[in-house]
């Protein structure tokens, strides 16, 4: 049996005294801490009422300079200022608590659900993309199992997974929404039609005349997934270059409209795959409705509410697409430039080193922003190459 090693005392002194200074420190820290958070929530309360004031006083003014018996000069010096405060005090909105909107306030109550440590809102925001990625690989997986081992039991459990999962990434979308992400208002109505989607899927009878019906929907949900992970590959690669370089807020989150789209190699492929997949769940919809009408059986009541529930998801989803993507380019085909190259981000001033940002948030290490002679060469001659295939 092996001999316990003593610790000699002047050891066993020496930790103890580390010890109590640490302790001593870590007191000392936390009444501090305490003293600056209780000077900070009086601060805030000032800020705030402070605000509210100023906001009164911005509506006041806009009602006297409307009826002032003053010259046009002075009421339009003072829409410059009116209008100077009121773009201050939206900026101010970000550093106050928020409790969020009706959907926050119904589902956890009456809670701030602002941070305000960037870190934090960048770790969600992290987190809400980690999981949208994750539900597509296992949309693509689950969806391809059923359609050649359909299991009836684990069919019911799947659409009740994709009803929780839908609810949770709605909430996650609104608190994303008071920490300054931007999320279209399409995309969350589109969540919540999803998630009744799938309670109405889920309280559909599993009839052996419903067959061709299910295989269909695990076929276009294999097809659906695998377009929605392309698109958010090429979505996040944008959103963590652009954040890296300034050009959007680093609270953007991967989704259809988190970065401007351009007209180049990726989005020429992602585009007719997203259209085809507008057009076959506008075709799914349609074929549901028919069916329900050559059955005309009473039991399956869901199949018509289904039906309507694809044709307008399908019109949604292709119209925001395409108004996004005339927005983003005007309806215009620009040059193609690779991907990751300074033009493709600056155009011909690519900026000098220490003009670039340094990268903050992101998957994947960028890469650097003013490139050598060579590396400039090596993507004007990709881009000619394009161009000629073009």
């Amino acid at each position: 049996m092996a001999t316990e090693v003593k610790i000699p005392e002047n050891i066993f002194d020496s930790e103890l005294q580390k010890l109590e200074a640490l302790q001593a420190e870590t007191e000392e820290a936390i009444n501090k801490y305490k003293r600056i958070l209780k000077e900070f929530n009086e601060v805030q309360e000032n800020v705030e009422k402070k605000t509210l004031e100023q906001n009164k006083q911005i509506t006041t003014m806009r009602k006297i300079s409307r009826r002032a018996s003053v010259s046009q000069e002075k009421k339009s010096a003072a829409a410059k200022v009116i209008a100077q405060s009121q773009a201050e005090s939206q900026s101010y909105k970000s550093l106050f608590p928020s409790k969020g909107n009706f959907p926050i306030r119904l589902l956890i109550g009456n809670c701030n659900v602002r941070m305000l440590k960037p870190a934090d809102r960048q770790e969600y925001k992290l987190d809400y993309n980690r999981m949208c990625r994750s539900h597509s690989f296992l949309f693509i997986l689950i969806n391809a199992l059923f359609f050649f081992f359909p299991i009836t039991f684990l069919d019911t459990l799947w659409c009740v997974y994709n009803v929780y999962f839908y609810v949770t990434i709605t909430l996650r979308e609104h608190i994303l929404l008071s920490n300054g992400s931007h999320i279209r208002t399409w995309w969350i109505i589109h969540h919540y039609i999803c998630m009744f989607l799938f309670f109405l899927i889920a309280l559909t009878p599993k009839s052996d005349s419903l067959a061709s019906f299910r295989h269909y929907v695990y076929l276009l949900g294999v097809y659906e997934g695998v377009v929605n992970y392309y698109q958010s590959t090429y979505q996040r690669n944008r959103v963590y270059a652009l954040t890296s370089l300034n050009k959007i807020d680093d609270m953007e989150v991967v989704n259809h409209d988190s970065a401007p789209i351009h007209y180049n190699l990726s989005i020429t492929r992602i585009l007719p795959l997203l259209i085809l997949g507008y057009i076959l769940q506008f075709a799914q919809g349609t074929y549901t409705i028919y069916l329900y009408i050559q059955l005309r059986n009473s039991t399956l009541w869901t199949l018509p509410l289904i039906g309507l529930i694809l044709i307008s998801l399908a019109i949604g989803n292709f119209s925001t697409a395409i108004i996004k993507f005339c927005k983003s380019e005007g309806g215009k085909k620009i040059d193609y430039i690779p991907e990751w190259s300074p033009q493709f981000f600056y155009g011909s001033n690519v900026p000098s080193a220490e003009e670039t940002p340094s990268p903050t948030n992101g998957d994947q290490p960028l890469p650097s922003a003013s490139p050598t002679t060579e590396s400039v060469r090596r993507f004007d001659k990709v881009t000619k190459k394009a161009k000629k295939a073009g």
